[in-house]
C-alpha cells in the first residue's frame, strides 16, 4: 500500500483533482478513494471577508458547515483580514476581545456612533484595536 507522504508529493494533488487517470495510475479510482485511505483529514479554512455580505469569521463558519465527507475531519477556523474593513473584527475574534461602544465626533465634528475591540490579558495589560470604517454617519 502506498503511503499518503508519496501520494501527495508536490503536483500529484493537482493532477488528482485534474483527471482520474491521475488517481488511477495510483492504484486509486477517485479523490474520494484516497481521502478514505488517510486515518484523518485535516483543514484550515482561513477566509477574508465577502465585502459587504460576509465577514470572514462567517464566511469560514459557513464553509466548515458545508464540508461533508464521510470521514474524521480536524478543522481549524482561521478568519483573517487584509488590514482593511473587517481587521478589529478578525483580532477581536481571535484573542477573545469585547467590544466597547461610545459616541465619537466624525471628521467634521458630528456626533456618531463608534466602537472598538479591548483585549485584555491576565497580567493586566490591555489592546485596544480600532478600526476608521467601522464609524457609522448618519
Amino acid at each position: 500500500m502506498t503511503s499518503s507522504r508519496n501520494l501527495f508529493q508536490p503536483g500529484f494533488e493537482v493532477a488528482l483533482r485534474r483527471s482520474e487517470p491521475a488517481a488511477a495510475h495510483a492504484g486509486l479510482s477517485t479523490i474520494d478513494s484516497i481521502l478514505s485511505f488517510l486515518p484523518v483529514l485535516h483543514v484550515l479554512i482561513a477566509p477574508d471577508k465577502f465585502k459587504g455580505s460576509l465577514s470572514a469569521a462567517a464566511l469560514a463558519e459557513g464553509w466548515r458547515k458545508g464540508w461533508a465527507v464521510d470521514k474524521p475531519l480536524e478543522i481549524e477556523l482561521l478568519p483573517e483580514a487584509d488590514s482593511g474593513e473587517g481587521t478589529a473584527e478578525a483580532i477581536h475574534d481571535a484573542l477573545a476581545g469585547r467590544w466597547i461602544t461610545l459616541a465619537v465626533r466624525d471628521p467634521i465634528g458630528r456626533i456618531v456612533e463608534g466602537r472598538y475591540a479591548l483585549v485584555e490579558k491576565a497580567a493586566g495589560e490591555r489592546l485596544a484595536v480600532l478600526e476608521m470604517s467601522t464609524i457609522k454617519i448618519g
